[in-house]
């Protein structure tokens, strides 16, 4: 949840900030949470997912398709567009799982359904809390 909130890895601070003033999070709940979102933004692979120049983020945006009279609603956690297309990124904790990538790839043909080109697709595992 905190993930889909945080669009740049400028927003981090502010984000887990609001998150202890609605007191959903303590102040030492916000000091492992934080060190786990900041290894995910700093990693090589997953921070141009969140770098500042990003040309537009939508965040649990949903995606609403209807096929043969039948309508589903799909919310992928973050949606990056870009000039080539869009890249889906779903957040998970635990295992890997078969049912994950059936996931996303049902985003995939979802947004495709729609006439989006989809360039890429990641799942990024996080780190369980204590």
């Amino acid at each position: 949840e905190i993930l889909s909130k945080i669009i740049h890895k400028n927003d981090i601070e502010k984000t887990l900030e609001s998150y202890i003033l609605n007191g959903t999070i303590s102040l030492e709940e916000k000091k492992e949470i934080s060190q786990k979102i900041y290894n995910i933004v700093s990693n090589e692979r997953y921070a141009p997912y969140f770098d500042e120049n990003l040309e537009e983020v939508l965040s649990e945006r949903e995606i609403l398709v209807t096929i043969n009279g039948t309508s589903k609603l799909y919310r992928p956690d973050r949606m990056i567009k870009n000039k080539e297309g869009f890249v889906i990124i779903d957040f998970k904790t635990g295992e890997p799982k078969e049912t994950h990538k059936q996931q996303i790839e049902t985003y995939k043909t979802a947004m495709e359904n729609l006439g989006k080109k989809v360039v890429k697709t990641e799942i990024i595992y996080i780190p369980e809390f204590h």
